[in-house]
């Protein structure tokens, strides 16, 4: 009985778990203060997923085939901020080498962790729910063409 209700309602649960997954992104992206500048395309980027996901959920064939394609160039923001944050954390490591060397554990840890920031794979958390979010539209798509 569970299972197939799971089954049955795996579209609508998928698309609702990406939104989630969106919101939580969106969330800590505003918890961490990262909205100004081109950091903004991260905040619009989980706007736009979390839309996509409830639009996907409409009963209309064309609409959920744009909604696929959307969240598919909706992926494309990941990839853009893994390039950025990949080019930072190189300036950023110069920026450490350059700072005055220390005896002090406590600053040498905290250099240390700015020259890690900012983290690379983090933005292809976007990437994954947007492909996610493809694929879940597509496939309840192709299942409601299915049923008819």
């Amino acid at each position: 009985m569970l299972a197939q209700n799971l089954r049955k309602n795996a579209p609508l649960l998928l698309s609702l778990f990406v939104a989630a997954g969106f919101a939580f992104l969106l969330v800590e992206l505003v918890m961490l203060n990262h909205t100004g500048g081109p950091r903004l395309i991260s905040v619009i980027t989980c706007g736009l997923g979390i839309a996509f996901s409830l639009v996907a959920l409409v009963n209309n064939r064309r609409l959920r085939q744009i909604v696929a394609v959307l969240f598919a160039v909706l992926s494309l923001a990941g990839l853009y901020g893994f390039m950025t944050h990949q080019g930072a954390r190189g300036f950023r490591q110069q920026g450490v080498a350059a700072a005055p060397a220390t005896e002090d554990r406590t600053i040498r840890r905290a250099l240390n962790s700015f020259g890690n920031l900012p983290p690379t794979l983090s933005p292809l958390a976007l990437t994954g729910l947007s492909i996610l979010g493809a694929l879940v539209t597509l496939a309840s798509t192709a299942e409601a063409a299915r049923k008819h």
